[in-house]
């Protein structure tokens, strides 16, 4: 058993070091960012029922259409909501919500957990940078080279509740001929 857990993170590893060295260029598409939140919360929802979090998707109920690759904005949204169930203790809760603001769609994953100490905020994106046991520090670099390849931006904030809040934004319509 030790064996075949030991090799899965390894797998694990090595994917994410392999995704982190080669990213591939983005295939655009429209897609609603609200109805893939809450497709791959509906992945974790397993996971999540373990340790007794709730993954609340409702404030996603409207259309949120982006120009973006699905798979790799799934990555995006698998990263964030994956550091916060692994951070969170039990009995806890995380918001999605996604929303237009103008010319850009905004994605938003909170939590209620301990949060990132704003001297900390900054330093979550670098390479092998993580502040949990057993993480490897490459998932939100991945999470920011994929925003940057899809011209937006991620940022990090305190939420409404004290934790953690991962704020995206991305471009909801690229112009003819533009090239992230």
């Amino acid at each position: 058993g030790f064996i075949i857990s030991e090799t899965e993170r390894l797998n694990r590893l090595v994917a994410t070091l392999l995704d982190f060295a080669r990213p591939r260029a983005p295939e655009f598409k429209p897609l609603d960012i609200g109805a893939l939140a809450r497709q791959t919360a509906a992945m974790l929802a397993a996971q999540a029922r373990k340790k007794n979090i709730e993954i609340d998707c409702a404030q996603t109920a409207g259309e949120t259409v982006v120009e973006c690759d699905e798979g790799q904005i799934t990555q995006v949204l698998l990263n964030l909501l994956l550091n916060a169930l692994q951070i969170l203790p039990e009995n806890r809760h995380i918001a999605v919500a996604t929303r237009l603001d103008g010319e850009d769609a905004v994605l938003e994953v909170a939590d209620d957990g301990p949060g990132i100490p704003a001297a900390l905020r900054e330093r979550v994106f670098d390479p092998f940078f993580t502040q949990r046991g057993g993480g490897v520090g490459l998932g939100l670099v991945v999470v920011r080279q994929i925003v940057a390849a899809h011209g937006g931006e991620i940022e990090v904030f305190e939420s409404k509740s004290g934790g953690a809040l991962f704020q995206v934004r991305l471009p909801a319509h690229r112009k003819e001929g533009e090239i992230a």
